[in-house]
């Protein structure tokens, strides 16, 4: 976890405090996960659609595939800043929220960012193949800002080995 230079000690509390309550609701994937990795968008900020599994053997052999991610909204956004999954297809637009949705939020799929809300989405299916529709990616935020921590979790037990990384 790389802190943020404004972070304050509650703020630190908090933060495991949610890593905690993270890992309690994947609890078969407990040990198997990366770090928290804090985001945080400014107006026009966004980050483009992408599938969270790795593609190569290099990042598979530490802990095995990213099985899920545990997405967590640690801010409101005043407009737009969106987690959208354009794979996903249907008529989205009777959900309650359509109106407020961004035009990329209209995309697809798309959860508004609310703070204390967490997103779970699996990366791969029951059989253990890769899910191409776990691409996601998060609108522009229009106005606001937008804070998020992202929780990967692995098949399996991930061990850190510099000389898989180097």
């Amino acid at each position: 976890m790389r802190p943020c230079p404004r972070w304050t000690n509650s703020m630190l509390f908090f933060i495991i405090y949610i890593k905690n309550h993270c890992v309690s609701c994947v609890s078969q994937y407990a040990e198997h996960g990366e770090e928290l990795q804090v985001l945080h968008y400014e107006v026009g900020q966004k980050y483009v659609p992408h599938h969270d599994y790795f593609m190569d053997k290099i990042n598979i052999v530490n802990g095995g595939q990213r099985i899920a991610t545990v997405l967590m909204y640690l801010s409101d956004v005043e407009e737009g800043g969106e987690t959208v999954f354009p794979e996903a297809k249907g008529n989205f637009s009777s959900v309650p929220w359509w109106n407020e949705l961004s035009e990329c939020g209209k995309e697809g799929l798309s959860i508004k960012p609310k703070m204390g809300d967490a997103l779970l989405f699996w990366s791969m299916k029951p059989d253990a193949t890769l899910d191409p529709l776990s691409l996601h990616g998060s609108c522009p935020v229009v106005k606001g800002n937008k804070w998020s921590c992202t929780k990967w979790l692995h098949v399996c037990i991930r061990e850190i080995n510099l000389d898989i990384i180097s």
